[in-house]
């Protein structure tokens, strides 16, 4: 079908209707397995092959129509839909073009696990085994296995346009998603990655049982002023917000006025795009099918570039770099411990486990999470705790926040677009005020 649509597409150029075109096809195949507590519900192959296809058209005041249209192989009257799609594009935009050949080859060792494309029945076979002596485990300490979900998934991506650029390339990845209950409590677990090694369900459940036996224990955290620790999944997602600004379609669209040589983070933080690092990352292309490349958004604390495709470049006269695909923060020059200790002389410090929920928005950079499990540090003391809320800007507390040393991952959300995160795994948060119960906090 790709033969035929990048034809029907070439003849509509050369005829004059429409000024370029770009396919991107993805063939993917994934496998999936469900559990009800023990029971197994499902186990099966889903595979399914999808082509965007979008196309340009020069305008006699200057601008250029844009439209798009996705279309599958089933796609009977796919000729039609293109046709519609070449009459469309009469909207006024300013003019920019699509990618031709890009001198970096995609380098995919970051997001393609040969194992996992190969993965079979066999492997699931496997991992339902490792969920069902989990489950044993979890009998044996009076606690309930909810539900399992999990997903093994091979991806072949391919994007030709009429400038002349022609890639392909695959790339791996997992869902892993579950919970564990009592008959008060209920605590889910919940992991995305590209190999699979990194799936390590049996890890996944164990934590998920350890948190919900410690709960009952936890008290609703007193109100009042702490210091704020949070680990790598909480970290990461203040990261995502705080750089959504570092890139030229931000800029474009009025969200952003951040420049280059303006401070950015922590003091002295260095902040990379697409580094090829093991698992961070969905694939070796940015948006427009063009092969990514590392580059610095931040170096010494300092907004050294914004992300700018060959789009936005265009439109906003910024350096072309590349699309920006996942986030790469170096660590500070302190372990936990040391930043622990050290906040503790001038005060309490609350240190977040985990949030109910933390979505800081992008625009505004504002954030606000549900403790759901936590310690206090006071007085010599560790005081497991829940409830209570933080809440504040993500540029903000970044800016005044210290770094750990320590690094972890986060491959975040596809669903939700969340870049894959590699950087410190805690963040020491200044000062911030903590909702809970009222008594004795700071």
């Amino acid at each position: 079908m790709r033969e035929s649509l990048v034809g029907f597409l070439e003849e509509a150029r050369k005829a004059g209707r429409i000024s370029q075109w770009r396919v991107r096809g993805e063939r993917r195949r994934q496998l999936e397995l469900y559990y009800a507590g023990t029971r197994r519900e499902a186990r099966r192959t889903v595979a399914r092959e999808t082509f965007d296809v979008e196309v340009l058209r020069d305008q006699d005041d200057g601008t250029r129509g844009h439209a798009k249209v996705r279309l599958t192989p089933g796609s009977s009257r796919w000729r039609e839909l293109l046709e519609a799609l070449v009459d469309m594009a009469r909207s006024r935009n300013p003019a920019w073009s699509f990618p031709g050949p890009s001198e970096h080859a995609p380098d995919n060792r970051h997001c393609f696990d040969a194992r996992l494309a190969g993965a079979t029945h066999v492997a699931m076979d496997e991992l339902s085994g490792h969920w069902l002596e989990a489950c044993r485990s979890l009998a044996a300490r009076s606690l309930v296995p909810g539900h399992l979900e999990l997903f093994l998934g091979h991806s072949e991506e391919s994007v030709t346009t009429s400038a002349g650029l022609d890639v392909r390339t695959e790339s791996t990845d997992f869902y892993l998603e579950g919970s564990v209950t009592t008959a008060e409590h209920e605590r889910f677990f919940l992991r995305h990655g590209c190999f699979l090694e990194d799936v390590k369900l049996a890890e996944q459940v164990e934590r998920a049982a350890k948190e919900l036996l410690e709960l009952p224990a936890a008290v609703l955290v007193p109100q009042g002023q702490y210091r704020v620790l949070l680990h790598a999944n909480a970290v990461a997602q203040l990261f995502r917000a705080a750089t959504f600004d570092l890139q030229a379609e931000s800029v474009h669209h009025g969200i952003s006025r951040l420049k280059t040589g303006e401070r950015f983070g922590p003091e002295g933080v260095t902040v990379r795009a697409n580094s090829p690092i093991r698992g961070l990352g969905r694939s070796a292309l940015d948006e427009e099918g063009v092969a990514l490349r590392p580059f610095d958004v931040v170096r010494d604390g300092r907004v050294v570039a914004l992300a700018t495709t060959t789009k936005y470049a265009t439109l906003t006269g910024f350096p072309w770099t590349g699309g920006m695909r996942s986030l790469h923060v170096e660590g500070g020059t302190r372990s936990r411990e040391e930043l622990l200790r050290a906040a503790l002389k001038d005060g309490p410090v609350l240190e977040v486990l985990d949030f109910s929920n933390l979505l800081p928005d992008n625009e505004s950079k504002d954030f606000s999470g549900e403790l759901r499990l936590g310690y206090l540090h006071r007085g010599g003391e560790r005081l497991l705790v829940r409830g209570g809320s933080v809440g504040g800007n993500a540029v903000t507390v970044l800016a005044d926040a210290e770094l750990a040393s320590e690094l972890a991952s986060d491959y975040g959300n596809p669903a939700m677009s969340e870049l894959p995160y590699h950087g410190p795994a805690y963040a020491l948060l200044p000062v911030m005020a903590c909702s809970g119960a009222q008594g004795s906090g700071s």
